[in-house]
């Protein structure tokens, strides 16, 4: 029966070893607090879409989407377009939308007053497009900053007034 002796690393190895760890590790969260492994403070864009939403074609012609939404981001968003994923090229002529507090309108297109949406506010965006959608079917009405965010909301059109 042959023994075999195991021999562990030299106590001075292991200390080199655990103090160039520790360095490496302080090294990681000091680049990590001062930012230069990545942003520790920028929030990005992000638009918070409530479950109210209507997409009604009136007997005008025109058909009427209103819905709530919400800047859960960390920063002001503009609105650039709304359309229908369905049909590209009905596109909202206007769109507006309005809030509780603060000024009275935001994300205005096809109108003289042209504003964001700051951090943290809920408005009430309506958008109106010049094309008819059929009452019953289901679309999908794109929301776009002027960041390029798109944002999708699915809404089964009603039949207005």
């Amino acid at each position: 029966m042959s023994r075999r002796m195991w021999k562990a690393v030299s106590p001075l190895i292991a200390t080199v070893i655990l103090i160039a760890v520790t360095i490496a590790i302080a090294a990681i969260v000091i680049a990590w607090v001062y930012g230069i492994i990545g942003p520790t403070t920028a929030t990005p864009e992000k638009l918070q879409i409530y479950p109210d939403a209507r997409l009604v074609n009136m007997t005008s012609g025109a058909t009427v989407f209103n819905v709530t939404v919400k800047n859960a981001g960390g920063v002001a968003i503009s609105l650039s377009k709304v359309y229908l994923r369905e049909n590209t090229s009905c596109v909202a002529t206007s769109f507006i939308g309005s809030v509780s507090s603060g000024p009275g309108y935001l994300f205005s297109y096809g109108t003289t007053t042209s504003s964001s949406l700051p951090v943290g506010q809920v408005a009430n965006l309506t958008a109106v497009f010049s094309c008819s959608v059929s009452p019953g079917a289901t679309y999908t009405v794109v929301i776009v900053t002027q960041s390029g965010q798109a944002y999708y909301v699915t809404v089964t059109a009603e039949q207005g007034s």
